[in-house]
């Protein structure tokens, strides 16, 4: 399982947060059965809880990969974050790994 994510500072927006799901080292084809539902759960770094958003398939779905746009308002505190993706299928409910995601304060 592997995600990619980029160095991010406080209100960054419209950055994607990319997961691509896989079994046995292969990615899960999603192409097949469809996401109903993809979450993303986004670890406040002062502990009061997570942000829940809705993600999408990244291309056809082929490739197993999902993300999410960060939007304006979300990263709101800077620290150390965590997210987390979750897909939910007609046969599937499959939770992404926990991975880092470092939001740096500005000067202004």
């Amino acid at each position: 399982m592997s995600s990619t994510i980029q160095g991010l500072q406080v209100n960054d927006y419209g950055i994607p947060l990319e997961i691509q799901f896989e079994l046995g080292g292969k990615p899960i084809d999603f192409s097949a059965d469809p996401p109903l539902d993809i979450k993303f759960y986004l670890d406040q770094p002062d502990g009061t809880g997570a942000l829940t958003r809705t993600g999408v398939l990244s291309t056809d779905g082929q490739d197993g990969k999902v993300k999410y746009v960060i939007a304006p308002g979300d990263l709101t505190k800077f620290g150390a974050w965590r997210f987390q993706a979750r897909v939910v299928t007609g046969t599937l409910r499959k939770y992404s790994r926990k991975f880092p995601l470092d939001v740096a304060s500005d000067l202004a």
